[in-house]
C-alpha cells in the first residue's frame, strides 16, 4: 500500500469512529429503557432518540426522519417517502406508556416530543421518588 493510501485509510478509520460517536450522542445509543416497559429493540431506539434530543430543551420537537434514522441506521435502510412505520411505533410506545402515566406529544406536521414529566421519569426511573424530584 502506498503512503497516501495508508494515510487515507487511517483518516477514514478516524472519521468513521467520529461519526459513530456523533450518532451515539444524537440517537441516545447506550441508554437502556426500563425493563418494566417491555420495549422491543426498535421501540427502545426510538425512545432513546426522543430522550437524547430533548435533554437540552424539553420543548424541542424531534422530526420523524430523525426517529426513523435512529431506528434503522444500523441497517442502512433509506426512509421510504410516505412510510408510516414511525407512527406505528409511536402508537405502540403510547400503549406501553399508558399504565405508567407516560406520554408522547405529537406536533402535527413537525414531529414528536416528550413532556417534561415523562422525560424526567424515564431518565430517573430507578431512583427513589424523593431523589428524582
Amino acid at each position: 500500500m502506498c503512503n497516501t493510501c495508508a494515510t487515507l485509510a487511517a483518516r477514514n478509520e478516524t472519521l468513521q469512529a467520529e461519526v459513530g460517536q456523533l450518532k451515539s450522542q444524537l440517537y441516545g445509543f447506550g441508554w437502556l429503557a426500563p425493563e418494566a416497559l417491555r420495549l422491543t429493540r426498535t421501540e427502545s431506539l426510538i425512545l432513546a432518540a426522543l430522550l437524547s434530543n430533548s435533554k437540552a430543551d424539553s420543548r424541542r420537537i424531534i422530526p420523524e426522519w430523525l426517529l426513523y434514522d435512529a431506528a434503522y441506521s444500523e441497517k442502512n435502510v433509506d426512509h421510504a417517502a410516505g412510510s408510516n412505520i414511525i407512527h406505528v411505533f409511536i402508537s405502540k410506545l403510547r400503549t406501553k406508556f399508558k399504565p405508567f402515566g407516560l406520554s408522547i406529544e405529537t406536533i402535527w406536521g413537525q414531529g414528536y416530543r416528550l413532556p417534561v414529566e415523562t422525560r424526567e421519569r424515564l431518565l430517573h426511573w430507578n431512583e427513589p421518588a424523593e431523589q428524582a424530584a
